[in-house]
């Protein structure tokens, strides 16, 4: 699979939407756990718009290590796939790529994005 640019854009503007509605903002961490596709360049962008920072857990550890970097990072939310959310430890707020981008497509239907929520600066983490 491939997107242009302006898809890319337009997918991490809709995943950026959607995690500000779920809480995320300056200083928030947001766990990564995707295999290698489109949907992780995405995701992590959308997490850089939405003002937050990701923290990546990789889907081939051990389920004691995915633990252990959930915990230790404070995540709010857990970016995954269906194919791999089954490896995240219990109580993680885990929202599969696909709803995000389902929900951001049905909750904007103009079609606009903004870059981030304006809260951001250079004293932020990822500003």
């Amino acid at each position: 699979m491939s997107w242009t640019y302006a898809e890319l854009e337009a997918k991490s503007g809709l995943i950026a939407a959607r995690l500000r509605e779920l809480g995320v903002g300056p200083e928030v961490a947001v766990g990564v756990c995707l295999p290698r596709s489109v949907d992780l360049v995405a995701s992590l962008l959308g997490i850089l718009r939405a003002g937050g920072f990701y923290v990546p857990l990789d889907p081939s550890y051990p389920a004691e290590r995915l633990r252990f970097q959930w915990e230790d990072s404070g995540c709010s939310v857990v970016i995954s796939a269906a194919e791999v959310a089954g490896v995240l430890p219990e109580g993680a707020m885990v929202v599969e790529v696909a709803e995000l981008l389902a929900a951001g497509s049905s909750a904007s239907g103009d079609g606009s994005t903004t870059a981030t929520n304006g809260a951001t600066s250079a004293e932020n983490l990822a500003y």
